[in-house]
């Protein structure tokens, strides 16, 4: 009898001083990225490429609308205004005419569009269709190692790896033939609607 209650007692303290492990599944990292109408902040992307010696660095904002889509806005090395919705994508370029690409004539721009905004919001459909994945981390940090099992995927990228917390703070993806780009995210907004301004920008 004294032996099964010293038993007891060591398998309760050992319950209390050990918490119990939780495992950080993807429809967690869904639940942890913030949820809003509107995302918007800052990038910087960084391409390395094979047969150059030095990267190619961009930066500028974005704004990301549920309703209207993704818009890309690049400031530095030269200003370039991309505008992607469910149909189009739109080029704008000082001095130049804009160039707009439909999703009939080029689909596979727009599948690897739509795969873009999968990954921003770490949309389970898409990553379970199109790779493998290990996620290690916490709700305050994580990070997700996507490899591709389906083509095209299998013949562009390698790997492709997002950080973060609650919002994505690191995106790279890096090509079989050696380049990678990094992009990092900063000043990370939400809001339940646009500016008049992001407006603007969206329908001009």
């Amino acid at each position: 009898m004294l032996r099964k209650l010293v038993t007891a007692l060591l398998t309760f303290s050992l319950m209390i001083s050990s918490p119990l492990t939780w495992a950080f599944g993807l429809s967690d990292l869904q639940n942890t990225l913030e949820k809003s109408a509107v995302i918007s902040g800052d990038f910087e992307q960084t391409k390395d490429i094979a047969m150059l010696s030095k990267p190619l660095v961009s930066n500028g904002n974005f704004v990301l609308s549920e309703k209207e889509g993704l818009l890309w806005l690049q400031a530095t090395p030269f200003p370039v205004t991309l505008i992607l919705s469910d149909q189009t994508l739109r080029q704008k370029m000082p001095g130049q005419p804009e160039q707009v690409i439909h999703a009939k004539d080029n689909p596979m721009a727009f599948y690897f569009s739509d795969l873009f905004l999968g990954l921003f919001h770490a949309d389970a459909d898409v990553l379970n269709q199109q790779f493998s994945y290990e996620l290690d981390g916490s709700p305050e940090a994580w990070t997700l190692v996507l490899t591709p099992t389906e083509a095209p995927l299998t013949k562009v990228f390698s790997q492709i790896t997002l950080s973060g917390g609650h919002n994505i703070d690191v995106l790279t993806m890096e090509e079989l033939r050696g380049d990678k780009t990094t992009v990092t995210f900063s000043n990370i907004q939400h809001a339940s609607a646009l500016t008049d301004e992001e407006r603007r920008a969206f329908n001009d």
